[in-house]
């Protein structure tokens, strides 16, 4: 009788469910999870009315007391993860975290992942091995936990156990999730200060993600039991292949952890790598390539051995300031003092240029068609230089042309010179 009262049950506790997963009152994971564990255990229920209705009072009365025990464990274990997701979220969604805004912006993502990591670590040490104890498959909870973390196979003299598979596959996951948080951490200002550089930050938080990945790496495999003086022979080994093979991939990687241990390139650095032509701000140093955003808005991905190897010109290394110069040419026989007063005018005019140091003027050359000056001014940001030579040559061709002055363009004379008629008479007779 009571295994037909628990069939009505999960039938229709499972169209309720069905129901409200149409409605869109339950999210789809739940809605799945309900309803293979309805399923489930409906199918118990009927089997344990065949088996009763045969006469197998004893199996019928076991199958029955381990499933009603089987139900008891895993509903509120299901809604001791629906705890652990809450908490997770009020974690990372606290002052305290909201804080730390690189963290903030995945702060739901990094709840999710670090539910899991506890929902996985309580299903395999406690859910199954419940269950498992609850259908006398061992006599107590440690010996079920004790049994199937034994279980596995070997290899050669190699005992590779379940056990050892769910521990490294947790460190590993939690290496990698340390490694994401732990540099975002660093980056913010509100927990390392505004004492240290940013570039020394980023340098610091990259160099701390390689290092945490690759401690947990040999940690994980190290618990597998394979032994790590042969892992490093092994490496060794694939090492010459890869000196052969991956000579490119080695050779930027190793450029990429010289640009962050030496750092003559940072992130947020204006650079130009092909004299004036291909000029933009680091946005991300990685192992293989570093990632410059052109003034257009379009990313450029180079190589790190191409920015050790080849000549690049970072406008921003030691400070931001950085010097103009704007040649400028005028017609022969212009006032050279009007000129010279017009030039450091516009220059004093503009809000970009530095008073300290002053701006000044050079005579350069007495040119084939023009007088040659060049303006020279100091600006607080390299990356202004494109605007200010614009508004500073507004300025000069307005200015020049309320005084009068021209800019000369070159110019050519061209002389005809009279050809002898007879030349071109001799020249159309026929060879004979």
């Amino acid at each position: 009788m009571a295994s037909i009262l628990g069939l009505i049950f999960c039938i229709r506790w499972n169209k309720k469910n069905y129901n409200n997963h149409l409605n869109g009152n339950d999210n789809v994971i739940s809605a799945a999870l309900y309803n293979k564990i309805l399923h489930f255990m409906s199918l118990l229920f009927l089997l344990i009315i065949i088996i009763e209705f045969f006469g197998q009072d004893g199996i019928a009365t076991y199958l029955f007391k381990s499933t009603i025990i089987t139900m008891a464990i895993i509903v509120p274990m299901l809604l001791f993860f629906f705890i652990i997701r809450g908490a997770m979220k009020w974690i990372f969604n606290s002052p305290l975290v909201w804080q730390i805004k690189l963290i903030r912006n995945d702060a739901n993502e990094y709840a999710r992942q670090t539910g899991i990591f506890i929902e996985v670590l309580i299903i395999f040490f406690f859910l199954i091995p419940a269950i498992l104890s609850s259908w006398q498959l061992y006599p107590t909870l440690t010996d079920a936990i004790s049994g199937i973390m034994a279980l596995g196979f070997n290899i050669g003299e190699l005992r590779i156990s379940l056990g050892l598979i769910v521990v490294s596959t947790l460190t590993l996951f939690a290496t990698v999730f340390i490694s994401k948080v732990i540099p975002k951490i660093l980056l913010d200002e509100s927990v390392s200060g505004k004492l240290i550089e940013r570039g020394a930050r980023t340098s610091i938080s990259h160099l701390l993600q390689y290092f945490i990945i690759i401690v947990g790496f040999l940690i994980a495999v190290s618990m597998i039991g394979f032994d790590l003086t042969k892992v490093t022979i092994i490496l060794g080994a694939l090492g010459v292949g890869i000196g052969f093979g991956l000579q490119g991939i080695v050779n930027n990687f190793v450029c990429g952890l010289v640009l962050l241990f030496e750092r003559p390139l940072r992130e947020g650095d204006t650079i130009d790598i092909s004299d004036g032509l291909s000029m933009g701000v680091i946005k991300k140093i990685g192992l293989r390539a570093t990632i410059v955003q052109t003034f257009d808005n379009a990313d450029m991905i180079i190589p790190n051995a191409d920015l050790i190897s080849n000549q690049v010109t970072n406008w921003t290394l030691q400070n931001r300031q950085a010097r103009l110069s704007v040649p400028v040419g005028v017609a022969y026989g212009s006032d050279v003092v009007l000129v010279n007063t017009i030039l450091l005018e516009c220059a004093k005019n503009h809000q970009a240029v530095l008073k300290s140091p002053p701006p000044y003027i050079l005579f350069m050359d007495l040119g084939d068609s023009s007088l040659n000056f060049q303006l020279r001014v100091w600006l607080a940001d390299a990356d202004e230089r494109i605007t200010v030579r614009s508004d500073l040559y507004h300025d000069i061709v307005n200015k020049f042309a309320e005084e009068n002055i021209e800019i000369p363009f070159p110019q050519r004379d061209l002389h005809l010179r009279s050809v002898d008629l007879d030349v071109f008479k001799n020249l159309q007779k026929p060879i004979s």
